[in-house]
């Protein structure tokens, strides 16, 4: 079993959270599972200063991910150990 792990969901993090799971499906790896860490819950889109009620300008992550087979969790990455290949969590 291999795992992905995208910290963050913000574009970059969904985007390649998206892009891993899509080269997983072309390659047929059903032993690949990626994962996406964010505290939040949506991908807030960012606002122009002309744009009309920015409050709605977000949308849920599970939305986009789960459809595509990326799990999401709650949380804020608080260490990372690239030599035990482990990565430490506080939850939200």
């Amino acid at each position: 079993m291999f795992d992905v792990l995208v910290i963050g969901g913000g574009f970059a993090g969904m985007w390649a959270a998206a892009a891993a799971a899509r080269v997983r499906d072309l390659a047929g790896r059903k032993d690949v599972s990626v994962t996406l860490v964010a505290p939040g819950d949506h991908l807030v889109i960012r606002p122009r200063l002309y744009e009309e009620n920015p409050g709605r300008m977000q949308v849920p992550l599970d939305r986009v991910l789960a459809p595509i087979g990326v799990k999401r969790l709650r949380a804020s990455v608080t260490r990372i150990d690239t030599a035990s290949h482990e990565v430490t969590t506080r939850d939200e």
